[in-house]
């Protein structure tokens, strides 16, 4: 072993050259974004993140004033987000009870209390998602770093009284959640999203393993749907129009409204590769009577909006026939996920649907404002309670599959 004086004889190691800082990149329009390094980083299974999706938000002005945020160190792009101006009625999720209450105050009082002008990384549409993405390779420091850059880039902007981020899983709030609580954001809970994994290979495979009440019921909507045709189609331009009239039929009936799409929207979103729709037509006029606005990803499709012909609805049984032929082809294209969206828990719940805690980030720019919001969380952001059955048999329990 060398001698300590041998060793003071070594030259010295060589420096390691310093990383390069990070860069915080700001785009206003889809056209300064190059859409190879941001769809190389952006991954198939978060289509609302993808280039071509955020071209048809940006070209419909369905979003208004976007904002694409990078991440680079060097050239290499690590974390992205994209960020729109939205007014927000905070009100969306009380429960009826006290929105109606609040609701005729502020509007004696102050009309515009709780309807804020909101910076909101989010998708412009509501598919349990949010609007960031980083890279896959970054540690668990680096994606930390990451974020707090992105945050500090959105703070940046001066834009909206309020910035929000959504929709998180509990997974994803523990990874953002630290740095966004240490810039003053507020966590709360915010409406349960509803997925499917998919185990089957084909719609009788789905109904054969339903135990036998589930299945009598889906089996007694499939014969209400007989003269209907399904297709699941990816051009839908030439029904644009016809597609969000049965949409707005059912916006009408919502209980929550975040947003309503724009037919300029969906003839846009027709040219995106990922975009499907599913129509149902009568097959004796070739009327459109349903559809249902899907994403798919590599793993994941996403199912986002239903649009009803209400005059057949009883009889047709419209709102689970639109959903057996997309379980049906979320088997076909073997994805492993089938996202059901927010609302409508007990009607999901009878498909096997099983509910999962979303959470929302909201930090008012004004402090006072923002104190009151902490104090009325629990008004504001309730819990929301959801339905779960019990759909399918226990593995092995075959003494059923015979019954009707």
């Amino acid at each position: 072993m060398p001698s300590a004086e041998a060793i003071s004889l070594y030259p010295p190691a060589i420096p390691q050259a310093a990383a390069p800082r990070l860069t915080v990149t700001c785009a206003k329009t889809i056209e300064e974004v190059d859409r190879r390094t941001w769809d190389a980083l952006v991954p198939r299974d978060a289509p609302h993140l993808r280039y071509g999706f955020l071209r048809a938000v940006e070209r419909s002005a369905f979003g208004r004033n976007p904002h694409y945020l990078g991440v680079h160190r060097g050239r290499r792009l690590l974390g992205v987000a994209v960020a729109y101006v939205m007014p927000v009625d905070l009100l969306t999720l009380a429960p009826p009870k006290y929105a109606r209450r609040m609701n005729a105050l502020r509007n004696a009082v102050a009309p515009r209390l709780l309807f804020l002008q909101t910076l909101s990384c989010g998708p412009m549409i509501t598919n349990c998602n949010h609007g960031f993405c980083l890279a896959d390779s970054l540690t668990e420091g680096e994606q930390q770093e990451v974020i707090s850059e992105l945050l500090q880039a959105m703070e940046a902007t001066g834009i909206g009284s309020v910035l929000c981020g959504f929709e998180f899983t509990e997974e994803e709030a523990a990874r953002f959640g630290p740095q966004m609580e240490a810039c003053g954001w507020l966590q709360a809970p915010s409406l349960p999203g509803t997925r499917m994994a998919v185990t089957w290979r084909s719609l009788d495979e789905y109904v054969a393993n339903m135990r036998k009440a589930f299945r009598r019921a889906v089996r007694k909507d499939l014969r209400a749907a007989e003269s209907l045709q399904f297709d699941v189609i990816d051009d839908f331009s030439s029904i644009a129009d016809e597609a969000w009239q049965l949409y707005n039929n059912v916006l009408a009936k919502a209980d929550h409204v975040f947003e309503k799409l724009t037919p300029e929207f969906l003839r846009e979103l027709a040219k995106f590769d990922q975009a499907r729709l599913l129509t149902a037509r009568e097959r004796s006029t070739g009327r459109l009577v349903g559809i249902e606005l899907l994403l798919q990803g590599d793993t994941v499709l996403q199912d986002l909006y239903t649009g009803v012909d209400y005059s057949l609805n009883g009889e047709k049984h419209l709102y689970f026939n639109l959903l057996y032929p997309v379980i049906a082809y979320a088997a076909e294209q073997r994805m492993r996920t089938l996202s059901l969206g927010q609302t409508s828990y007990t009607f999901k719940a009878r498909l096997g649907a099983r509910p999962y805690k979303l959470f929302l980030f909201i930090k008012h720019r004004n402090r006072l404002i923002h104190r009151l919001l902490v104090a009325c969380k629990s008004v504001l952001f309730p819990e929301t309670a959801t339905t779960t059955y019990r759909v399918f048999r226990e593995p092995g329990a075959d003494s059923e599959a015979a019954g009707a």
